[in-house]
């Protein structure tokens, strides 16, 4: 194996926690299994778990990849079933199972009394969020590095790897790497990068992800707009016209609020300016950021012309007098 760009350096990287975004054949598992194979060479006695959260994922994708691996790197180690780990010969160890437990009572029994130096969970994105914060509490192997390694799919903007791993990499102790299909082209046949690209073209919902390796919105099935949208067309570099009267469209979510601006030019025509997801956050404590962005983005503004979901304006079921509606009339704005 060759590696490049972002794998490179992921590999070089000593951070605490690292989650490593990857599209499809991006070489993400690859990558971290030779960090772990590689760790258990420089670092004798070190002991690491290596898992998805299924067991039966584990033993079908994970194993076999990681037994590929050790072979390459010229060692065989001994699996021991009753421990459920690879011993080497210089004494490091590598457990190796599923994390998901066959009922509630015993969700973190597998983890619960493992005391490892490093951990690697691959397909990050079917992992809970509670699960994860039980894995950092395993590394406690005295005296080696301490690393946890994610290596999801590109996961939706509102999960909590987006939250705990920001693409800004501002959380001390935590770092994010996007790698794309063509971060790994060099160690991929040509037809299949081919194949790829057909199978989700640059106006296809999941290119974002499944080709360039970055965050976007899940979506599935068949878009409603299909063969009416054409990316060529539709999407263009677009300006605010401060003469025209600024459209915004409110929808209040269940914990992410969304807003949107348009105009109507005088020729005819919508253009979508551009909008706010809120993530994990309540309507009111929403409209006053979305406020201040407005008049950042938009300004002057000659008129405003504001809409929103018409189930806002109905009683909620926790006996709150608030509405939705209520709170936008709150902060002075008026549908």
């Amino acid at each position: 194996m060759h590696w490049k760009g972002p794998v490179s350096a992921f590999l070089k990287d000593d951070t605490r926690e690292i989650d490593l975004e990857g599209a499809l054949s991006s070489g993400k598992t690859t990558a971290c299994l030779w960090k772990v194979r590689t760790s258990t060479i420089e670092h004798p006695g070190i002991h690491w778990y290596i898992g998805r959260y299924g067991d039966g994922d584990t033993q079908t994708k994970i194993i076999p990849a990681w037994e590929a691996i050790c072979q390459q790197s010229g060692e065989t180690p001994h699996w021991d079933p009753q421990a459920l780990c690879y011993d080497f010969a210089g004494g490091s160890k590598v457990y190796a199972f599923g994390l998901k437990a066959p009922d509630s009572l015993s969700r973190y029994s597998k983890l619960r009394g493992l005391g490892v130096a490093g951990i690697y969970n691959d397909q990050t994105e079917e992992l809970p969020a509670d699960i994860a914060n039980e894995m950092r509490a395993r590394l406690r192997q005295p005296e080696f590095p301490h690393q946890l390694l994610f290596s999801p799919n590109p996961p939706n903007v509102t999960h909590w790897l987006a939250k705990e791993f920001p693409e800004s990499n501002a959380i001390p102790g935590r770092k994010y790497y996007a790698v794309s299909l063509y971060d790994n082209a060099h160690n991929l046949p040509p037809d299949l990068i081919k194949s790829l690209e057909q199978a989700y073209p640059q106006a296809h919902a999941k290119h974002r992800s499944v080709i360039l390796g970055k965050r976007g919105v899940n979506v599935t099935g068949v878009p409603v707009y299909a063969g009416m949208f054409v990316r060529g067309v539709h999407v263009r570099q677009v300006l605010y016209d401060s003469t025209n009267v600024l459209l915004e469209g409110w929808d209040y979510g269940k914990h992410h609020p969304c807003v949107v601006w348009a105009q109507q030019p005088y020729a005819g025509g919508l253009r979508l300016l551009g909008g706010i997801l809120g993530q994990d956050m309540y309507l009111d404590d929403f409209v006053p950021l979305v406020q201040q962005y407005r008049a950042q983005w938009f300004s002057p503004v000659v008129g405003l012309q504001s809409c929103c979901d018409p189930a806002g304006t109905h009683d909620n079921s926790q006996g709150s007098r608030f509405t939705g509606l209520s709170i936008l009339q709150g902060h002075g704005i008026y549908p």
